[in-house]
């Protein structure tokens, strides 16, 4: 009997081919494509503005407080051999790693400091929690999950702490923007 070798791909390779597989997200070396449908919920307009809701908040925190980069979809490499690619929604590269890094034409080679996942109504939670894990094993040191639905945002810490801040209260960008603070409530606003 003979048995076929699977191919896996190295996170450069997949970016190298990113428009033939695009949308889709490199998981165990292994191409793993986004429906259409998950698409446009993902970034549509409930979706797209929450995304940009966070994005414009950490951009005018970053015009005073020149700490790093905030970048949307941006490809991230969370694992090596085999490797593993993610794009989360919004994630932010401080300037100490961006200097040693640069910003790449393609996906980072690193995780984020922070990763932010918007959750879609076609999310499973133990997918999202899934992708929380390897944010953190990859050095991640804190994931925002925010949920539409409830809106509240899930804040996930490098040293296991958790904490879940509603509309009514306030999210701080610590330890990774220090002195951020932003009302959860504009994080929806316009939805």
């Amino acid at each position: 009997m003979v048995t076929k070798t699977e191919t896996l791909l190295t996170a450069e390779e997949f970016m190298a081919r990113l428009g033939e597989f695009w949308p889709a997200e490199l998981i165990g070396g292994r191409v793993v494509r986004i429906s259409e449908e998950e698409w446009r919920m993902a970034n549509g307009g409930k979706h797209g503005t929450i995304r940009s809701n966070i994005d414009v908040l950490i951009c005018e925190y970053l015009k005073t407080n020149r700490l790093g980069r905030v970048f949307q979809e941006t490809g991230t490499r969370t694992r090596r051999d085999p490797d593993q690619v993610r794009f989360p929604d919004v994630c932010f590269f401080g300037q100490d790693r961006l200097e040693k890094l640069g910003i790449p034409e393609g996906n980072f080679p690193e995780a984020p400091d922070l990763a932010i996942e918007v959750v879609s109504p076609s999310d499973r939670w133990n997918e999202v929690m899934g992708k929380v894990a390897e944010y953190l094993a990859a050095e991640t040191r804190v994931v925002w999950v925010v949920t539409p639905k409830n809106r509240n945002v899930t804040v996930f810490h490098k040293d296991g702490r958790v904490e879940i801040r509603t509309s009514k209260d306030v999210l701080n960008g610590e330890p990774v923007l220090p002195g951020l603070e932003i009302p959860v409530a504009e994080i929806f606003e316009g939805i």
